[in-house]
């Protein structure tokens, strides 16, 4: 009984570990796409900075900002990127996704791109029971569309067959006034 126990806890500590293991799996790969982008920006601020119009450069400047201030608060966005927080926090990044403006250069505008790709999967990743939630409204939806469509074939079959009746009692009718009439 005791060894029971012991497994028990065990367990339970178990999966208690491998959650908080995979949360961190999971802050930890977003935080680091984030910090690749700002490393990736860097490179190019200092392989062409010089190439770059000031446009560019304050398009650049601006990106790197938002990246720094994304990582350096990145406990705090994990509350943005979540659903049910992002009511408050909505307007804030509607103004800063205005505010940045789209740049002539393929390779800024490829930063630019990457970085909004990444702010739409960290809102996936820290909103939970989304997927969950998308795919049982999916089932659901799915489902209404077959009841409907199998109710409205039932209901042409049922149709159908009664017309097949009708027709056949006007034949068994027919027939009987035949018989009766000989």
């Amino acid at each position: 009984m005791f060894a029971y126990t012991v497994l028990l806890i065990t367990l339970v500590f178990v999966i208690i570990m491998a959650h908080y293991l995979r949360k961190i799996k999971r802050h930890d790969t977003t935080l680091y796409q984030f910090c690749q982008q700002r490393r990736d920006l860097i490179k190019l601020l200092r392989n062409n900075g010089e190439k770059l119009s000031d446009a560019d450069y304050s398009i650049a400047i601006n990106l790197q900002n938002y990246l720094d201030d994304t990582i350096h608060n990145f406990a705090n966005y994990i509350k943005v990127f979540n659903i049910y927080k992002l009511g408050k926090n909505l307007k804030e990044a509607v103004v800063k996704i205005e505010k940045m403006q789209k740049s002539d250069r393929k390779d800024l505008q490829k930063m630019q791109n990457d970085f909004m790709h990444i702010q739409f999967i960290a809102f996936f990743r820290f909103t939970p029971f989304l997927k969950y939630r998308l795919i049982v409204t999916i089932l659901l939806l799915l489902c209404q569309i077959l009841i409907s469509f199998g109710l409205n074939r039932i209901f042409s079959w049922i149709c159908k067959t009664n017309g097949f009746l009708t027709w056949l009692k006007n034949e068994e009718h027919q027939c009987q006034e035949r018989v009766n009439a000989i």
